[in-house]
Order: C-alpha cells, then structure tokens, then sequence
C-alpha cells in the first residue's frame, strides 16, 4: 500500500518508516551509549552531530528525488522522539542544519539550497 502526500516526490510505502529507523537506529544506540558521560563531563555532542549529519539526517523530509529520504511529518516526528530518547540535547541544540523542521532542512551554514554535510563546531 501506498501512502501520497499530494505530490509523486513524497509517495512512500508503509514500509519506509521502518527503513528510515533502520538507517538511523545504529547512530541513536551510539548516541545513547554516551549520553550521561556526555551531560556529566558537560560535553557538547559535536560528533554525534557530525555522524548524523553524515548519515543525512538534516535530509530527511528532502524528497527523494533531491537527494533526500522523503520522510512524512509523521516519520519525522518518530525519528525526533527517538532521538530524544537518545540524547534530548541534541534534537534542542543541534545547528540549525540538523534541524529538520520547517524551513531549515536542506539548508547550508549560509543559507543556500544544499545537500547538508558534515558539520564544523563554531
């Protein structure tokens, strides 16, 4: 079955919200691995930022024909709340690249249309 979302780039099967936590459930157990040394040693999660920007997380509501993984608002909001349940810091203080809602996914630094990329600390 087949669920639209009014347009063909965001045609998804019910299977992708499985596909999608798949992809990114790996980087989250890491994530969570780390979590409390992280906020005991008051430790930004840089690289954990960098790894999901690497997995193309930032990219998650981008259709899939501009490179993107196409997800629902619905997929995205899961793919939120495990990454909370991993680490909350993360979804909260990611740059705004990570960011995945409104208008800031497939954005760069310096706000240009892009694919996102791997992220530098400021």
């Amino acid at each position: 079955m087949t669920i639209s979302n009014r347009t063909a780039d965001s045609t998804i099967d019910e299977g992708a919200d499985d596909e999608l936590l798949a992809r990114v459930r790996p980087i989250f157990d890491r994530i969570a691995a780390g979590a409390s040394e992280r906020e005991r040693d008051h430790r930004l999660p840089f690289e954990e930022i960098r790894e999901l920007a690497a997995a193309g997380f930032g990219a998650v509501r981008v259709p899939v024909a501009h490179g993107g993984a196409g997800a629902t608002l619905p997929q995205l909001f899961r793919l939120l709340t495990e990454l909370a349940a991993a680490d909350s810091n993360i979804p909260q203080g990611a740059p705004r690249p990570l960011r995945v809602g409104g208008g800031s996914a497939g954005r760069t630094d310096r706000g240009t249309r892009g694919v996102v990329g791997p992220l530098r600390p400021r």
